[in-house]
């Protein structure tokens, strides 16, 4: 509740207008304040999922992939290729960072730091707890390619919006404004594309799923 008061009125223009595009223009006032409700609950699970993360043991947040995905991932990932994991801001994607790790598959990532330094560096830390290497979003194209080039894996979420030459693809029937330097990135390198969200599954449980 406390969350959804502190929104500023464009924000809850924009959830309204996002949840009409998605379930159509007839959608309930109800029905957006109950979404609206869901997401604000679920920003704050992930909150809290990123402080609790230096606490989570290595076999609880392991134990979150399973042996098919777990095998294809440390084989990608073992092949000396490089490997470019592909996810969203879609279940608790914060945990992707530290479960890739645990799972002996090291992984590099770029974030954006707020504008707080002492909050960005809270949220490096906790995201570095368990062996993830974090970026900062500014010219880090050069970086991505050597960990590339040297056989090693990047964590990258692909539904940020872009200015930069975007591309525009439909997306619930509305063309979207999508960002083509993943796609990119792998076509330069030769480098293989593995598509994979977490899910939150219960208190503390989640489960990691790729498709290649």
């Amino acid at each position: 509740v406390a969350l959804f008061d502190a929104l500023r009125g464009r924000d809850r223009t924009s959830i309204r207008r996002n949840l009409r595009i998605a379930f159509g223009a007839d959608l309930s006032r109800l029905k957006i304040l109950l979404f609206t409700y869901g997401l604000l609950r679920h920003i704050a699970h992930s909150l809290l999922d990123l402080a609790r993360l230096p606490k989570f043991r290595a076999a609880e947040l392991a134990a979150t992939v399973s042996e098919r995905d777990g095998r294809l991932l440390r084989g990608l990932a073992a092949s000396g290729r490089g490997l470019i994991l592909v996810s969203g801001h879609v279940g608790a994607f914060e945990m992707q960072g530290a479960v890739a790790p645990l799972s002996g598959v090291p992984m590099t990532t770029v974030a954006n730091d707020p504008a707080n330094p002492e909050l960005a560096r809270l949220l490096r830390e906790r995201r570095q707890c368990h062996g993830q290497v974090v970026l900062e979003n500014r010219r880090v194209l050069f970086h991505l390619k050597e960990v590339l080039k040297a056989g090693g894996v990047v964590g990258l979420l692909a539904d940020e919006n872009t200015k930069r030459k975007p591309v525009f693809v439909p997306f619930f029937g509305t063309l979207a404004s999508s960002n083509r330097s993943i796609a990119n990135l792998a076509r330069l390198l030769d480098v293989p594309l593995l598509v994979g969200a977490i899910h939150r599954v219960g208190a503390g449980r989640y489960r990691l799923v790729f498709r290649d």
